[in-house]
């Protein structure tokens, strides 16, 4: 793993345990998630459809195409097989935080943000890094994310769409909860 790789991998996960703490998510699983991430990122495109179809995984077409997107898949089978990681949680943040899943749980969901925001990506502002990590909802937090995007001009896959949609229901209901609660205080 290159220097620049794993100096990536540090500031993901101080990001993710700063987001953690903020919103009372289990700081160990976010920072093993965390660290785990970019386990095979540094890998050539053909290495990691060989590795999954050696072990039974069909490999969808779009992914033949990028290859890159399967390093999620692959790190979490690593963190699986090689370091006996069964946590459904981290595994699944690792498997989905470069496009995102509907339905993600909250470890997912942080490591989608963080991986996005953190410090060292040259598209991301301190200002923009703070206003993420100071909203109060992971659901806000994936809007921002996925909006701040678009307005770079990135195509967001359907699943990150799909997240998207869910995270603008979750969003919405909570704001209206507050709005009501707010209301009812008066």
């Amino acid at each position: 793993m290159s220097p620049r790789r794993f100096e990536h991998i540090l500031r993901v996960s101080g990001t993710a345990q700063e987001i953690a703490k903020n919103l009372g998510c289990s700081l160990e699983k976010v920072r093993l998630a965390a660290l785990g991430h970019d386990l095979a990122r540094q890998w050539d495109g053909s290495k990691y459809i060989q590795y999954l179809e050696a072990r039974g995984f069909s490999i969808r077409y779009e992914f033949r195409e990028r290859p890159i997107l399967l390093h999620g898949p692959v790190a979490a089978q690593i963190l699986k097989e090689e370091y006996r990681i069964h946590d459904e949680d981290i595994l699944e943040a690792v498997q989905h935080h470069t496009l995102g899943k509907p339905g993600m749980g909250l470890v997912g969901r942080i490591l989608y943000v963080a991986d996005y925001v953190e410090p060292g990506r040259k598209y991301i502002d301190q200002g923009f890094y703070q206003q993420i990590l100071a909203e109060s909802s992971i659901h806000g937090m994936v809007l921002g994310v996925i909006e701040h995007a678009r307005s770079r001009g990135k195509t967001v896959s359907g699943q990150a769409l799909d997240m998207e949609q869910e995270a603008r229901n979750a969003y919405t209901d909570s704001t209206k909860t507050q709005v009501s609660y707010e209301t009812q205080a008066i």
